[in-house]
């Protein structure tokens, strides 16, 4: 086998076609060759990495990680607004009760306005020119008038 087969067949073959003592063509020109073998150490090399770097969790950036958090803002704001609006038919059905079961007419604390009861006339007539006695709808309160 050849320095350029070998070549070839380092970017398709397995890794443990590679390793030494495999049977295979490919490993018995790797044991004999320097320059070859130093290329097939370097891929096996690069594919531990690979594997290594693979099973690792990913490393996040300052952006990356602003980014999520931001998500996770959104999603926090996107969550208490669907509860709010899941909660709205339930406080429209309290609304309705409390509003049925509010009695309907004047506060009992609010005062009535009464309408004044019509002044009667006076008692004395005001042609002597001194007093004037005014009776009210009250029959305890009487009103003079000295003029």
């Amino acid at each position: 086998m050849t320095c350029a087969e070998a070549w070839e067949l380092l970017l398709v073959a397995d890794s443990a076609d590679l390793r030494p003592g495999a049977p295979s063509e490919l490993s018995h020109h790797l044991s004999i060759c320097g320059n070859c073998r130093a290329a097939a150490d370097q891929i096996v090399a690069l594919e531990v990495a690979l594997r290594t770097a693979r099973a690792a969790p990913p490393r996040r950036t300052a952006r990356e990680a602003a980014a999520m958090a931001a998500a996770a803002g959104r999603h926090a704001r996107v969550r208490r607004r669907r509860i709010l609006w899941s909660a709205g038919p339930a406080l429209a059905a309290a609304l309705v009760v409390a509003a049925l079961l509010v009695p309907h007419g004047a506060p009992p604390h609010s005062t009535v306005p009464v309408a004044a009861a019509p002044t009667p006339p006076p008692l004395v007539d005001g042609s002597s020119g001194d007093v004037a006695v005014i009776t009210t709808a009250n029959p305890d309160i009487v009103v003079v008038w000295q003029f």
